[in-house]
């Protein structure tokens, strides 16, 4: 029998084999000129890029707003009155300062003490004399009692305004001191969430979804800030009785050193741990996502344990500048560094735990990575969807849905004049694989999907 296919004339010239090559080249389409992404696009859309960006700022945002109401630092100026032992405090070299009737413990290991002009020759606790015109700063032990603890101590010539100026008022600064240590968790845990949750709405440029995002996260995160202040509090206030105890009973977060450090560390760690864990939860409960939900909790628990390891180790590098205010730029530097942890860790989770995923080739967002969390996850003009093309004229509010089949994912074409391509091919449902390329409107993608094993 022959192999020859036979074409009568009939066929070969039928006019239903034109119709057939247009509808074949109808489903083709040309493919197109693909300008490599700049590295720097591919940084800036990148999740660990931005998501850390956006928990430093939030950090940031949210120590701008705490700061006024912390008081940890008080700053006295006036004459030492009277020098003597501080009762029921065993230190060696402890003394305390009689000044503007307020007692102000100052010890060795505590207290740094400089003296200038006159004083020149002041460098230790033992040089204190009574007569001599200081000004401290120090942080409050008993507000009651007014009972302070000395940090910085500066021997030097005051003038008379500064000598006449009204004493601190320690019980009102102890009461704002109250109220940041009970908000603050809750005050910077909101700024951090709330950016990190709008991240990736912002930078897709779905102002809906990030301020959705945004707005949830800062919510969840206050709750849980609140909420977080009875287990957080109780690790913390065991770890700070263990720091005084390696410490002799007396140190300053400028002071501690060694042991005890290291123990402020790990409590610190621990605490904004227990506290990161509603940290990333923002996007997950605004979009209803189970897998964003668990990302967002395990991102935001490491993040917060690794930006609570540095908080203590940055106040201890401003400690020893002469920087002014270094107490509170140590604090906004140790709040941002917190934030970026957890932007870092929860963009860290969520690229180590998704499985297939759309990169931009093409397009207003291209070198941004879309993860397939949603089944289906939708490609269209409309903000609801969750591949968001705006300005293409041709792309449908709802264009194309990606679904999850068992452990195969498939794209499938709505009806659309433009109509969706794989490989330059017009689909209208077909399996996806790794390096498949979707053309939707103007926009490319390469699919990707982490390797795995058949059943």
């Amino acid at each position: 029998m022959s192999d020859n296919i036979r074409i009568t004339h009939d066929e070969l010239f039928n006019k239903n084999v034109d119709d057939i090559i247009l509808k074949q080249e109808a489903m083709q389409r040309a493919a197109p000129s693909l300008v490599p992404t700049p590295l720097w696009r591919k940084i800036i859309f990148s999740s660990l890029f931005f998501m850390a960006v956006g928990g430093c700022l939030g950090g940031f945002a949210g120590w701008l707003v705490l700061e006024p109401f912390i008081n940890e630092a008080v700053d006295v100026n006036g004459t030492i009155d009277d020098i003597g032992l501080p009762p029921m405090i065993e230190a060696p070299g402890a003394r305390q300062l009689s000044v503007r009737n307020m007692r102000v413990i100052v010890a060795e290991k505590i207290t740094k003490v400089q003296g200038t002009g006159e004083y020149a020759g002041v460098n230790s606790v033992g040089d204190l004399k009574t007569g001599q015109t200081v000004s401290m700063s120090a942080m409050i032990l008993d507000a009651d009692r007014e009972v302070l603890l000395c940090n910085r101590l500066k021997v030097q010539p005051l003038s008379q305004k500064q000598l006449n100026e009204p004493p601190p008022n320690l019980r009102d600064m102890a009461r704002y001191s109250l109220l940041s240590g009970v908000l603050g968790f809750a005050v910077v845990g909101a700024g951090i969430a709330g950016l990190i949750a709008a991240a990736d709405g912002l930078m897709s440029r779905n102002l809906r979804r990030g301020l959705l995002c945004g707005v949830c996260g800062v919510g969840i995160a206050i709750a849980g800030g609140l909420l977080g202040l009875i287990p957080g509090g109780m690790v913390f206030s065991v770890f700070i009785s263990l720091t005084t105890a390696a410490s002799d009973g007396m140190w300053s977060s400028e002071s501690v050193s060694g042991l005890p450090l290291l123990l402020l560390v790990i409590g610190r760690s621990l605490t904004w741990g227990i506290l990161g864990l509603t940290v990333g939860l923002g996007q997950g409960i605004a979009l209803r996502n189970k897998k964003l939900i668990i990302n967002g909790l395990l991102g935001g628990m490491l993040g917060g344990l690794l930006g609570g390891i540095f908080f203590d180790p940055i106040t201890k590098i401003f400690a020893n500048t002469e920087m002014s205010g270094q107490a509170m730029v140590s604090r906004a530097f140790g709040f941002s560094i917190i934030g970026l942890s957890a932007g870092l860790m929860i963009g860290l989770v969520e690229m180590l735990a998704k499985d297939a995923w759309l990169l931009m080739l093409a397009g207003p967002l291209a070198g941004k990575q879309f993860i397939t969390y949603k089944n289906p996850t939708a490609i269209g003009s409309s903000p609801k969807c969750e591949i968001y093309l705006f300005k293409d004229p041709d792309v449908e509010p709802r264009h194309a849905l990606i679904h999850k089949v068992g452990n195969r994912h498939e794209i499938e074409a709505l009806d659309t004049a433009s109509g969706t391509f794989v490989n330059n091919v017009k689909v209208k449902r077909q399996v996806l694989r790794d390096g498949d390329r979707i053309a939707v409107g103007q926009a490319v993608f390469e699919y990707s999907e982490r390797a795995r094993r058949d059943k």
